[in-house]
């Protein structure tokens, strides 16, 4: 995170609720924010094309008109972070913000310092590193746009016939000479990924970029971009091909390095908000088609405001650290845990019946009872509410599944917390996990 203080712009209408976050702000200790105030949208236009760090939306509206307002917003701070601070604790509008980019969708009655503070501190964190990612994509495809190409021509047999210095170099042999004498089969990883590029050529009489993962003379593999074409004689015979090999491994790797970042949570490691709720619309599609099923596990950990107010939000982040390497050592290796933001967690269980679901939550409040953690004045003890809702052949649509494992889980809470609720008429919850460890 770079140093000095985060650029903040609130765009709240509401003058009592702008004050609250401007109290809110003066009370950080853990992130400097400063924080300049416009009382609409239509007044912040001037202030949204400087360059801010986030952007608080106030909203007190809900549904279609909040997303106008988020859109706009969006489209003018191109290089801001946008939390969305709402007037109601809305799953369904939260659900759209995030899938239309926001960061974050708080809710202002409720917002204490120490949620604000992480809430801004991890949407600044996140988009920084999106457009500091854009910007080394860019100057990753200059690179590669300028890199040399292995060159070769090789027989149907498989020799090499002939090659540049630049393949000798990709592929980490001491002389050209040496590289002329191998067998080409042995060149790829997968030996049949030979048979089916020989046949797409003559097929054709051209590939071009087709990934191949070839093998140095080290062990290490090689993905390299190759276009080729066959050379014939004049009555169709082929008689040799030649063609060129472009190393795309490293770029290869930073795909992989953003696919994480994008789809990860990086305070615990576990799955995004937005790559979760991707999961879980495929599950509810396949359920509806291929009649299977699965349960969702909505955790919403107890007393943690408090834990936060008391003790500070570095200590809140153990905590949700533990959690999550709680939650993916007690689980299976099928399930899909995430992180949906602040200190809400989510299980997707394929395969999982409502009976087996209810199992699996009574042990997952079992393991953070029994996970404490270690502070200066003691140990804190993670206690969890949890609502469960079933995906089935039934199930409209992720949105709707969500909402009722939200309801389940409040129901919990209501209970006195530690406790699991099922969603569904006359459906209630296991009774209280045991005090015992797993």
């Amino acid at each position: 995170m770079k140093k000095g203080p985060i650029r903040a712009l609130l765009i709240e209408e509401n003058p009592e609720d702008a004050l609250r976050v401007l109290d809110l702000v003066d009370c950080a200790e853990q992130v400097e924010i400063e924080l300049k105030w416009e009382r609409s949208l239509a007044e912040a236009w001037d202030a949204l094309a400087r360059d801010r760090d986030v952007i608080l939306l106030g909203l007190e509206q809900s549904g279609g008109a909040a997303i106008d307002a988020l859109d706009a917003v969006q489209a003018t701070a191109t290089s801001s972070a946008i939390i969305v601070l709402a007037r109601s604790a809305n799953r369904l509008d939260e659900l759209r913000a995030i899938r239309r980019g926001a960061e974050d969708h708080l809710h202002k009655g409720g917002l204490s310092t120490a949620e604000l503070e992480r809430s801004v501190h991890f949407a600044v964190e996140r988009h920084r590193s999106k457009v500091a990612l854009r910007a080394a994509e860019a100057e990753y495809r200059g690179l590669f746009e300028n890199a040399l190409e292995g060159v070769y021509r090789s027989s149907p047999e498989g020799r090499l016939l002939a090659a540049n210095p630049a393949l000798v170099e990709m592929l980490g042999y001491d002389s050209m000479e040496e590289l002329l004498e191998i067998d080409l089969h042995e060149l790829y990883v997968n030996p049949e990924d030979r048979g089916k590029w020989i046949r797409r050529v003559e097929r054709s009489d051209e590939v071009r970029n087709s990934e191949a993962i070839l093998r140095r003379t080290d062990g290490e593999s090689v993905i390299a971009l190759e276009t080729t074409r066959a050379v014939r004689s004049e009555d169709g015979e082929t008689l040799y091909f030649e063609g060129s090999l472009l190393d795309i491994t490293e770029r290869k790797r930073y795909e992989r390095h953003l696919e994480y970042l994008v789809n990860h949570d990086s305070l615990t490691g576990l799955l995004s908000r937005r790559r979760f709720l991707q999961d879980l619309e495929q599950e509810v599609e396949r359920a509806r088609r291929y009649g299977t099923y699965a349960s969702l596990l909505l955790i919403d950990l107890d007393g943690f405001k408090e834990i936060n107010d008391t003790l500070g939000h570095h200590v809140g982040d153990d905590v949700l650290a533990v959690v999550g390497r709680l939650l993916k050592k007690r689980l299976r290796q099928t399930d899909f845990v995430a992180r949906l933001g602040g200190d809400e967690f989510a299980v997707l269980a394929p395969q999982t019946g409502a009976v087996e679901a209810q199992t699996v939550a009574a042990a997952v409040l079992d393991a953070l009872w029994n996970g404490t953690v270690k502070t200066d004045g003691g140990r804190v003890r993670i206690g969890a509410s949890v609502g469960i809702a079933l995906v089935n052949q039934d199930s409209s649509d992720a949105d709707a599944v969500l909402v009722s494992a939200d309801r389940a889980m409040y129901r919990a809470k209501a209970a006195g917390g530690r406790d699991c609720e099922l969603h569904g008429p006359g459906d209630r919850g296991g009774s209280k996990p045991s005090q015992a460890g797993l």
